[in-house]
């Protein structure tokens, strides 16, 4: 079991995100695709990882629609393929930077949520 302060990862995180009630699930998923933080230091740990998640897999991720688009529209020819491809790609990798940049925001703005309430205690 993690120490209090530190940020779950793993089995952890799905523990932690177990142990929230819908309306708190609610709030993080929230506060992640806004770039903003929760009140309370439980939700807001829980929060960092999940908005680490969304990082690792906006880092990769937005590959998926270009390739799939490019496999399906391949029978119709390659200049469409490529065409088809590359309007995804924008779209996508402009999706991605968008939400991307969110993540950073929200695990940088609930990092803080964290420490401040560990510097109140001590």
């Amino acid at each position: 079991m993690p120490k209090p302060h530190e940020i779950p990862d793993g089995q952890a995180f799905r523990d932690a995100w177990a142990k929230l009630d819908k309306d708190a699930r609610r709030r993080v998923r929230r506060a992640i695709n806004r770039g903003q933080s929760v009140e309370t230091r439980k939700e807001a740990r829980v929060a960092v990882a999940m908005a680490r998640s969304q990082l690792r897999f906006w880092r990769w991720g937005w590959m998926v629609g270009p390739i799939v688009v490019f496999a399906l529209t391949l029978a119709q020819g390659i200049e469409v393929a490529v065409f088809n491809t590359a309007i995804v790609t924008v779209v996508v990798a402009g999706m991605a930077l968008f939400f991307r940049r969110r993540a950073q925001r929200a695990e940088a703005r609930n990092l803080e949520v964290v420490e401040r309430k560990r510097k109140r205690r001590a």
